[in-house]
């Protein structure tokens, strides 16, 4: 199987293709609810902003063109996020290949990032910005090699296009991507290979295309700023205390817990086979010059994102990393290692195949739960959001003789992208981001006879003040100064896969001015 990839390099990105065509396939036959980032987007696509929460637009720029060609479903979300990860295991792939002019080390660069369960599993899972970000850094990297490689002739100007393009699309996605650019310019000022090209002045190309794609954006950051950074800034300093002391001891260990679970795969599998040769230094680990610059380009981003991720933690500010914030940095791992090992990995054969076995397995095992995920959920006593039968709930509201309004108000995200899903012809707004609800939509939802209100019940004790909770959020949102009244009902429903014993409980029906008000609603005067 090694030999027949080997012998014609479209082979692997084609079987990758498969792979996560799979991928999209299980997803949309699974479940029609949503998880929590695909229901962030199913309900941010509803607008085209400059800006929206802490995260950078562009993947909901993306998603949003992908529903206009593909339809409002599932499917549309997993074929986005499936492409972001098979295009960064064909970036890792061709890079290392051509980095050292051998297929089998793309190949072996590309299938151990498998061994990394933040990328093989929670990739899948549920993330979306992180997906692409982490494509961005491929791209980059990729970018950076092909200069490196066309540098005794100089790098022709389509390349400082594609960095500049590479660059703006990264920082579009997600802020940390930052971090990635920093680091890669760094490592390529150390390296003599890269040197030339990028103290070019032809990067100033780079530049100006980078800064005009980013600048709307930063413009709307700018205005927004406590919304772009507020949750990053309290995710990474949660659980901190006032003693400076303290709070870096808390950071180092977690960002050494962080970084040990992130890698602990590809170390594992790269040392059992080639011991303590595996983080040699030896000069004749490479083949080719190129190779060798290209090691030392990967070596030395890993330590300059180390050394700012070590600045973090002695700030004293950041003291809780999460997995999925090193994604970005940690799936380069395995082809630092294939490249500091490359010719004991060309002369392995039987690492080659175990290699190919193991990510088979890892394959097989990963597509495997994510359909048993939900579905043996009841086995396991934990139900996932797949299982909130979100379908059910539409059918029976679709079912009733009113309707279905225009606008639908919810109290989450997790509910709005859900409902957006369900019903794609309706404007669904919640509370949970009330920022994105203007002025003419204010008006609009005051002129509405009738708006529906939604809420999944999480506490059935508290079933019969959801209502009346859901009506005090959307008079502070639409600033109504007129009394509303809540006509509404709740509906129970097994989960999906569920114990019919095991039921979720939705409240829903209409939220209204009061009949003696309404023609003060109608006339929009209550607005401040």
């Amino acid at each position: 199987m090694v030999s027949w990839l080997i012998a014609n390099p479209v082979r692997f990105p084609m079987l990758m293709a498969i792979y996560f065509a799979l991928h999209v396939l299980v997803r949309s036959s699974i479940s029609d609810s949503l998880d929590y980032d695909e229901s962030e987007q199913a309900f941010l696509t509803q607008f085209m902003l400059l800006g929206y929460n802490s995260q950078p637009p562009l993947y909901t720029w993306i998603q949003r063109a992908t529903f206009e060609v593909f339809g409002y479903s599932v499917t549309s979300l997993a074929l986005l996020k499936n492409s972001f990860i098979w295009l960064t295991y064909v970036l890792v792939f061709q890079t290392i290949r051509e980095a050292t002019g051998k297929t089998v080390l793309g190949i072996v660069a590309a299938l151990a990032m498998l061994t990394i369960p933040q990328v093989a599993w929670e990739s899948h899972r549920d993330l979306s910005h992180t997906v692409a970000t982490m494509f961005s850094t491929s791209l980059l990297f990729y970018c950076v090699v092909m200069m490196g490689k066309h540098a005794d002739k100089r790098p022709s100007w389509g390349w400082y296009v594609l960095l500049g393009f590479t660059v703006g699309l990264g920082a579009l996605f997600k802020y940390n991507f930052a971090i990635v650019v920093f680091a890669t310019v760094l490592a390529a000022l150390s390296v003599p290979r890269f040197r030339s090209a990028v103290l070019d002045a032809r990067l100033t190309v780079s530049v100006a295309i980078a800064l005009l794609m980013v600048l709307p954006h930063a413009m709307w950051m700018m205005q927004h700023f406590a919304i772009a950074s507020t949750k990053t800034i309290n995710s990474l300093s949660h659980g901190g205390t006032d003693w400076w002391l303290s709070n870096v001891g808390q950071g180092a260990g977690s960002l050494i817990a962080t970084v040990l679970a992130c890698c602990i795969g590809p170390i594992v599998l790269f040392a059992s086979a080639f011991g303590k040769t595996t983080f040699s230094v030896r000069q004749e680990r490479n083949v080719g010059d190129l190779s060798a610059a290209t090691t030392q380009l990967f070596e030395r981003f890993l330590i300059a994102v180390a050394v700012v991720l070590g600045l973090m933690v002695f700030s004293g500010k950041a003291v809780d990393f999460e997995n999925r914030w090193f994604q970005p940095f940690i799936f380069l791992v395995p082809a630092w290692l294939t490249l500091n090992l490359a010719r004991a990995v060309m002369l392995d054969f039987r690492f080659q195949r175990n290699l190919l076995r193991i990510a088979s397995v890892i394959m097989l095992v990963i597509l495997s739960a994510i359909i048993f995920r939900p579905v043996a959920a009841s086995y396991r006593g934990k139900y996932s959001r797949l299982n909130i039968p979100y379908p059910g709930m539409a059918d029976a509201i679709r079912s009733m003789p009113e309707a279905v309004p225009g606008f639908i108000f919810a109290n989450d995200v997790r509910d709005a992208g859900n409902l957006r899903i369900q019903f794609p012809d309706s404007l669904v707004l919640c509370y949970e981001m009330k920022h994105l609800i203007t002025n003419e939509m204010k008006k609009s939802l005051l002129r509405e006879e009738r708006v529906w209100g939604f809420s999944s019940v999480r506490d059935p004790e508290l079933q019969d003040e959801v209502g009346a909770q859901l009506r005090d959020y959307f008079v502070g949102v639409i600033d109504s100064r007129s009394p509303m009244d809540v006509s509404g009902t709740t509906l129970e429903l097994p989960y999906l896969y569920g114990n019919e014993l095991d039921r979720r409980l939705f409240w829903y029906g209409r939220i209204e001015a009061m009949p003696d008000r309404m023609g003060a609603s109608a006339s929009g005067k209550r607005l401040d």
